[in-house]
């Protein structure tokens, strides 16, 4: 009888570490990559996601996160005193979700010294620290992505832990001291696409305008 209570005990006491293992690891999944988001759920580095690929397009990624803020600064497309644009006119750049970082690569490949000064360097050259990581693997958005990013924060699973400019999204006519329009990296007809967040429109403009920046990252 004796044997038998202690064997009891074991098997008891066997069944509490085995669940306790069993929430650790539960728990330590939620903060590595096997955590699964919600549109409008903090990301890894701080911003929100805006968009889940779930019919499993893409083998890369699920998610895409837009950045905690705009880049520091509204920027051309590419600098207008280079002749950038006349080598990007015809590359391929296409608006596709799912385009916006080989499009920012493309960019990167024609624009040589130019670089430094265009919508693509400074999406690529922003960095944000979260949780004791450093996340600098944004890019600009194609203009699908960008689109979805206008929809997304239009809706209601919008939260405000992102600095957006709510501004940016209310019709201002004839208010030209707010600029509204958001470049992507996709160009069509020759001439670099934007989004214009005061309507959500899609539209482009010359690569030697003044527009704001907001990058993107992709993960699984």
């Amino acid at each position: 009888m004796r044997n038998m209570w202690v064997v009891s005990v074991i098997l008891i006491l066997i069944g509490v570490m085995s669940s306790a293992l069993l929430s650790c690891s539960v728990d330590d999944s939620m903060d590595g990559d096997n955590q699964v988001y919600e549109i409008g759920d903090e990301g890894p580095a701080g911003g929100l996601i805006f968009y889940i690929d779930a019919d499993g397009e893409f083998e890369d990624w699920d998610y895409l996160e837009l950045a905690p803020t705009d880049t520091d600064r509204r920027i051309y497309w590419v600098d207008p005193t280079k002749n950038a644009m006349n080598e990007l006119k015809n590359a391929t750049l296409p608006s596709d979700i799912g385009s916006g970082s080989a499009n920012t690569t493309v960019i990167a490949s024609h624009l040589f010294l130019s670089f430094a000064e265009s919508a693509a360097n400074d999406a690529t050259n922003y960095s944000v620290t979260s949780g004791g990581v450093e996340y600098d693997d944004w890019f600009l958005p194609s203009e699908l992505e960008l689109k979805a990013l206008y929809t997304f924060i239009t809706s209601d699973e919008y939260d405000s832990i992102t600095t957006f400019p709510m501004d940016y999204v209310s019709p201002h006519i004839g208010d030209r001291d707010i600029v509204y329009r958001y470049w992507s990296s996709s160009v069509a007809s020759e001439s670099p696409r934007v989004v214009d967040f005061s309507d959500g429109t899609r539209t482009y403009d010359t690569h030697d305008t003044l527009n704001n920046v907001r990058p993107i990252r992709s993960f699984k």
